[in-house]
């Protein structure tokens, strides 16, 4: 920072701790801005005085080079927490909130030197922040609309809430109003009709499908619009674009034969384990759920594997038995399946046929059932394979 910037530094510490009813008469720092004339002037003129530490030796500031880590440290924790439970909107643009976030919650709480928290040893007041006020950096935050905060009744099947971006309590206003960055607008407002998710869990699962997508990163100015990238993309294929030749154009057509077998590069991501998979996909049209949860056996010693199959043959019409599968008007699509399916054992020398006079008379005989299911594809909900399972059967003893 300049000289100038480090003398608004020293001017709004000042006024924090007059607010607090505490006197600054002292400074020690390192070499460097402070020893600047700009600053020596200000220490001269508010009748401060000021000591240095020696030249590369930091470990002479040692309290105040700690804090920085520990701030530094804890602002990372908290951003790639967020980051981690709530992707499309955290970035790491947001430091400079996290930083300030770190620093209020490490002052309002207690901490193992003593049970005072540090703003009150500070103040010397008993004074404690309420923890109600504290939440966690870059959850979820359910804002009440403009109107129903003006006691406005609002209109009949339309959102009572906006979703915006915790980024801490605000520095002007009561502990209780919050720092709300709008996912629209990309503009942050103290709002404190507020209802915050601190776990995250309404970004991950089922429920993630009702938050909006994030735009404040291409409304700031900070990444490009879909349309922006869209152009380059265009730009870089007209500059990269020639002619091609007759071979070329007959691999071309080869490769858009297969297209539909093989993913595309961009529907391609690397998961943690290093794993290269295709994006899951939202089933959109077609929806089947299972009626069994877990909390339905809390109380059973185990749980039934029959009882699991026949409820999901019961609840998803694609899931059947082979008997109820030749009922069906497609049954010729589920014989091929078996018959692949046998071939592809046979070939792999998993299964050995065997003479039933061959089988010695005290070898188990193990019967076995036939599961039938429609493949569907979740984005359009059309069938997309036909798939055949041999199991052995659970009533066998």
């Amino acid at each position: 920072m300049s000289s100038e910037e480090t003398l608004k530094g020293k001017e709004a510490f000042e006024q924090y701790a007059e607010s607090h009813g505490v006197t600054i008469k002292h400074y020690h720092a390192d070499n460097g801005r402070f020893e600047d004339k700009v600053f020596m002037t200000s220490i001269e003129k508010s009748k401060q005085s000021i000591s240095f530490s020696g030249v590369g030796a930091h470990h002479q500031n040692g309290v105040a080079e700690k804090r920085i880590g520990d701030l530094q440290r804890k602002a990372t924790a908290l951003l790639l927490h967020a980051q981690r439970r709530w992707p499309d909107a955290i970035s790491i643009y947001l430091w400079p909130y996290a930083l300030r976030a770190a620093n209020d919650s490490r002052n309002s709480l207690p901490n193992k030197a003593s049970l005072e928290c540090p703003i009150s040893r500070f103040s010397k007041t008993d004074k404690v922040p309420k923890m109600r006020n504290q939440h966690h950096f870059g959850c979820p935050v359910y804002v009440l609309k403009k109107e129903l905060q003006y006691g406005k009744k609002a209109k009949k099947w339309t959102d009572r809430t906006r979703i915006g971006v915790h980024l801490g309590n605000s520095p002007r206003h009561a502990q209780s109003v919050s720092l709300v960055l709008s996912l629209e607008t990309g503009l942050v407002s103290p709002q404190f009709h507020c209802h915050h998710d601190d776990l995250f869990e309404t970004t991950t699962g089922p429920q993630a499908r009702s938050i909006p997508k994030s735009r404040w990163q291409v409304k700031a100015g900070l990444e490009p619009s879909k349309e922006e990238d869209e152009m380059r993309e265009q730009t870089i294929t007209e500059e990269t674009s020639g002619e091609v030749s007759e071979e070329a154009s007959d691999e071309l057509s080869s490769k858009e034969m297969i297209e539909d077998e093989t993913p595309k590069a961009e529907e391609l991501y690397q998961t943690r384990s290093g794993r290269r998979i295709r994006k899951p996909e939202r089933l959109n049209l077609v929806a089947y759920e299972s009626i069994l949860e877990p909390y339905d056996y809390e109380q059973e010693d185990k749980w039934c594997e029959e009882d699991l199959m026949a409820f999901k043959v019961s609840t998803d019409p694609d899931t059947m038995y082979y008997h109820q599968a030749m009922r069906e008007p497609d049954k010729d699509k589920f014989q091929e399946a078996i018959k692949k399916e046998c071939e592809d054992h046979f070939r792999e020398s998993n299964y050995k046929l065997v003479d039933i006079k061959e089988v010695p008379k005290d070898a188990p005989l193990l019967s076995s059932v036939w599961q039938m299911k429609r493949k569907r594809k979740p984005s359009t909900g059309e069938i997309s394979k036909y798939k055949a399972r041999m199991n052995v059967n659970g009533k066998n003893k």
